[in-house]
C-alpha cells in the first residue's frame, strides 16, 4: 500500500490547520485509492472560510504526471486532489444572493432584456425565451438556469473568483 496519499493528506490537514485555523469541523480531508493512483478530497464545511485560499493549500499536493511531449496524463501513481463545498455550506453561500437573484430574474422575466444581480457585480440576468434564465458573468457566455437557488449558487462562486482576484 502507497503510504504518500495518507502522508499528503496529514500535511494537508496540518497546513490547513496552522495557516488557517480551519479543524476538521471546518474542512473535511478523506482520500480514496484505486489501482492505477490515488485521490484527496478537501470538502469545505464552513461557508466562511475561502475557496482560494483552501485550494492553494490543498492543490500543492497534487502529483500528476504527464508526457514531456504532448502533455497527455500518464496513467498509474497519479495522486489526484479535488477540493469542493460542501452541500450545507453552499446553500448557506448561496443564500446569500438569492434575494437579489430573484428580483433579478422577476425583472428579466416581466420586461425583458438584462437585470443586474444587486449582490454581485459583473452578474446579470435574462429571459431564455423556453421557460428558464441565461446567467451572465463577468461578461462570459450565459449558462442556463432554472432556479433562483442554483444561480444564487453560481453567483455565490463568482463573488469569491473576484475576491480571490
Amino acid at each position: 500500500m502507497n503510504d504518500r496519499t495518507k502522508t499528503a493528506a496529514q500535511a494537508i490537514r496540518a497546513a490547513l490547520k496552522s495557516e488557517l485555523s480551519a479543524n476538521s469541523k471546518k474542512v473535511s480531508v478523506r482520500i480514496d485509492r484505486y489501482s492505477m493512483g490515488s485521490a484527496i478530497h478537501v470538502e469545505i464545511k464552513d461557508a466562511s472560510m475561502k475557496f482560494a485560499e483552501v485550494h492553494a493549500i490543498a492543490s500543492a499536493y497534487e502529483e500528476v504526471r504527464r508526457c514531456e511531449i504532448s502533455g497527455d496524463i500518464l496513467s498509474g501513481g497519479n495522486m489526484y486532489v479535488s477540493v469542493g463545498w460542501s452541500h450545507g455550506a453552499r446553500g448557506e453561500r448561496a443564500a446569500r444572493h438569492v434575494d437579489a437573484v430573484k428580483e433579478a430574474m422577476q425583472g428579466a422575466g416581466a420586461h425583458g432584456g438584462f437585470y443586474d444581480v444587486s449582490s454581485a457585480r459583473g452578474v446579470s440576468v435574462v429571459t431564455d425565451g423556453v421557460g428558464g434564465f441565461q446567467l451572465f458573468k463577468g461578461g462570459a457566455a450565459g449558462m442556463h438556469v432554472n432556479t433562483a437557488e442554483t444561480a444564487a449558487a453560481i453567483v455565490a462562486d463568482y463573488v469569491d473568483e473576484l475576491a480571490a482576484a
